[in-house]
C-alpha cells in the first residue's frame, strides 16, 4: 500500500499562485505548507513569500521558538497563529505599498494536536465546558486564536481601505480528528456526521466554506450545492479575470455566488489510496445528487448512502439498491481511470 509520504508525480502541473503572478498579482504562502520539502517548497511553486512553510505537517508546540522560514526570530513567549497573523498583516502592507494586487494563502497549522493554547484562553473554557470526555474547552480555544486571526486580517484590509476589493475564503482541508494515534484517545466529535480526519465518511470530508465577495455574495445566504476543493483554482481564476487553466478537476463556483445555482456536474470524486494514522483505510468515494458511495479497497466492499434522509450514514442501501450502487461504482472507477489516479498495490 501506497505511503503518505512522498511526490505522486505531476510536480510540473501549474499551481494557483504561479497562474495569478503571471497574472500581475504578488503571491504569498504564510503558514503549514505540507506539500513537498527542498524544491518543492513555496518558493518553487509560485509564491513569492514564504513564512512558515515547510515539508512538516504539524509542529511540536504551538509556542516558540520556530525553526520554520521566516519565523527565525520567534522566541518561547510567540504563539504560532499570532506569529502568522503578523507575517500575514505585513505582507498585506507591502502589497498596498506597493500597490500591487496580492494573493494571500495563509493556511494555518491551528487547530490541530497538539492542543495547545495562551492559558487565559484556555481557562475561560475549562470554566465554561468543565470535564468532558474529550478536551473540548482546548480544541474551542485554539478555534478562538484562529477566530482572532481572521478578525485581524479583516482589521487590516479595512484599515488600508482595501476590504471592498478584496475576496475572501475560509474553509478546512478535512474534518475534525476523532481519535489521537493508536492510543485512542478521543479528541472530537463530529456528530452527526459519521467518523472524521482520514476516512470518506461524512466527518472526514464535509467541511464549513465562507465566502466573501464584495458587492457580490449576499450577507447570511446559504447554498447547499456540493462543492468540492479542486474548485477552488478555477473560482480564483474566475474571479481575478485571470486566464483559465486548461485540464483542471473543478469547476469555478463564481456562477453560484453570483446567481445562487449550483454548477453543473455529474458527480464529485474523492480518491485516498492509503492508511491513515486517524484509523482510515484505502478507499474512495463518489456523490452524485444526495447519493453516495464508498468503495474500500482492501477487498472492494461498497456502501450506498442516501445522504438527504441519512447524513449520518448508519443505513448502508448497497444491497437494496444495487441498482444505483453499481452506477456509482463504475463512475467512481471511470474517473479513477480517467485522471490515473495512483492505486494501492498488495
Amino acid at each position: 500500500i501506497p505511503g503518505i509520504d512522498g511526490l505522486l508525480g505531476h510536480t510540473n502541473r501549474r499551481d494557483v499562485a504561479e497562474a495569478l503572478k503571471a497574472a500581475g498579482y504578488r503571491t504569498g504562502s504564510i503558514g503549514k505548507w505540507h506539500l513537498g520539502g527542498k524544491g518543492f517548497l513555496p518558493e518553487q511553486q509560485g509564491f513569492d513569500v514564504n513564512v512558515g512553510g515547510d515539508a512538516r505537517g504539524g509542529i511540536g508546540s504551538f509556542f516558540g521558538p520556530f525553526p520554520m522560514p521566516g519565523l527565525e526570530t520567534t522566541t518561547k513567549d510567540d504563539y504560532i497563529t499570532d506569529a502568522l497573523t503578523a507575517a500575514a498583516e505585513r505582507f498585506i502592507e507591502e502589497s498596498a505599498a506597493a500597490r500591487q494586487p496580492f494573493f494571500l494563502y495563509l493556511p494555518h497549522y491551528t487547530v490541530h494536536l497538539p492542543l495547545s493554547v495562551p492559558e487565559p484562553i484556555a481557562a475561560r473554557y475549562r470554566a465554561k465546558f468543565g470535564d468532558r470526555p474529550f478536551p473540548v474547552a482546548e480544541y474551542a480555544a485554539m478555534v478562538e486564536t484562529f477566530d482572532r486571526s481572521l478578525g485581524r486580517i479583516r482589521a487590516k484590509l479595512d484599515a488600508l481601505g482595501l476590504a471592498r476589493n478584496t475576496i475572501l475564503f475560509v474553509t478546512s482541508d478535512n474534518g475534525g480528528l476523532r481519535y489521537e494515534g493508536s492510543g485512542k484517545r478521543l479528541i472530537t466529535d463530529n456528530s452527526p456526521l459519521r467518523a472524521g480526519k482520514g476516512h470518506c465518511y461524512e466527518g472526514g470530508i464535509r467541511d464549513p466554506l465562507i465566502v466573501h465577495w464584495p458587492g457580490v455574495t449576499r450577507p447570511g445566504a446559504v447554498y447547499d450545492a456540493p462543492v468540492i476543493s479542486p474548485d477552488f483554482f478555477p473560482t480564483i481564476l474566475d474571479m481575478a479575470g485571470a486566464a483559465p487553466a486548461r485540464g483542471l478537476d473543478g469547476m469555478s463556483l463564481a456562477p453560484l455566488l453570483r446567481t445562487g445555482r449550483p454548477p453543473k456536474r455529474e458527480a464529485v470524486y474523492w480518491h485516498y489510496p492509503h492508511y491513515s494514522n486517524q484509523g482510515g483505510v484505502p478507499s474512495g468515494a463518489v456523490r452524485k445528487g444526495d447519493w453516495k458511495l464508498i468503495e474500500f479497497y482492501e477487498d472492494g466492499r461498497v456502501e450506498l448512502y442516501n445522504l438527504r434522509t441519512d447524513v449520518s450514514e448508519r443505513r448502508n442501501l448497497a444491497n437494496a439498491e444495487s441498482r444505483r450502487a453499481a452506477e456509482l461504482l463504475g463512475l467512481l472507477r471511470r474517473w479513477r481511470a480517467e485522471v490515473n489516479a495512483t492505486m494501492p498495490t498488495s
